[in-house]
């Protein structure tokens, strides 16, 4: 089963804005975010370790290295959340989300090819951050569902502190912030950027459909992350991204339990004590008053 493609009926497209015609016969017009960062938040992260086969088919069709898996290599995967109001195809309302998977990876010898030659594309060095920012559609023919990704390349120092703040369980909280090129926003690209935008990607610049449309890219601006503030008096274990888990240890000392034990074992023996004392003095009165009338 084939599904038709959908087709955006561009009327403008101009290096200050976008406009195009939607499927109710609205004009819409996007502008370029010249100012504007985009900024997202860690919602869930964990490592993930892959190792693939490497046979490599040489010209004379071949295979090198046969039976070999290449090295096992260390990436992080999760999920983040616009802090805009949205990100959403043009012309497709029902693709908007605040929620892309998220993958980070560190800047190394084994960088993809075609990634460095994006990165060179965009007029960056390639021992810089670099982000692509997407949209798979739906394939019946494989199975999977339309994904927002969001794909970090940071340099190894930034990538090895985080990593380890997650294998510690120490990381409480994330933050990201990444300038791109070859994505829009619905209001004028001179707001200020304290407003909230919603975010656009454009169509395939071939043949104006979305099935397949334009991905974003450039750098990270900001990377922001904090470790939990740990107590040394009171050892709770606390999960990476501020999730508690159950303590193993009471965050009560021993002494300072048993002293309340203590405290309430006396107010329930002189609570005792004075029940006890009443009922003497009551069958006192009554004996006298007995022998004496």
């Amino acid at each position: 089963m084939f599904e038709e493609k959908m087709v955006v009926d561009i009327l403008s497209d101009t290096s200050e804005e976008l406009k195009i015609k939607g499927n109710n016969g609205v004009e819409y017009v996007y502008y370029p975010p010249l100012f504007r960062t985009m900024y997202v938040r860690v919602v869930t992260i964990q490592h993930v370790y892959s190792q693939s086969d490497c046979n490599i088919t040489s010209i004379y069709g071949e295979s090198e290295n046969k039976g070999e898996l290449s090295e096992l290599s260390c990436y992080l995967a999760g999920v983040v959340e616009l802090e805009d109001l949205s990100i959403a195809l043009m012309g497709d309302p029902d693709s908007s989300t605040r929620r892309l998977s998220l993958i980070l990876r560190p800047i190394d010898n084994n960088f993809d090819k075609s990634k460095k030659f994006m990165a060179l594309e965009a007029d960056q060095s390639v021992s810089t951050s670099h982000v692509f920012l997407g949209f798979n559609r739906r394939d019946w023919e494989i199975g999977n569902t339309d994904e927002w990704y969001l794909e970090c390349y940071l340099p190894k120092a930034s990538f090895d502190a985080i990593s380890a703040a997650i294998s510690s369980k120490t990381l409480s909280s994330m933050n990201i912030g990444i300038k791109l090129k070859n994505i829009y926003i619905d209001c004028c690209s001179w707001e200020p950027v304290s407003e909230s935008a919603n975010w656009f990607l454009r169509p395939n610049k071939e043949d104006g459909t979305i099935d397949q449309p334009e991905s974003a890219y450039g750098e990270v601006s900001g990377l922001n992350f904090r470790l939990l503030n740990m107590s040394l008096s009171n050892k709770i274990e606390i999960d990476y991204l501020g999730k508690l888990d159950e303590p193993d240890i009471n965050p009560i000392p021993d002494l300072d339990r048993r002293l309340e034990a203590l405290i309430f074992y006396f107010s329930r023996l002189e609570r005792i004590l004075k029940w006890i004392g009443g009922a003497i003095a009551l069958c006192f009165i009554l004996i006298t008053f007995k022998y004496v009338f």
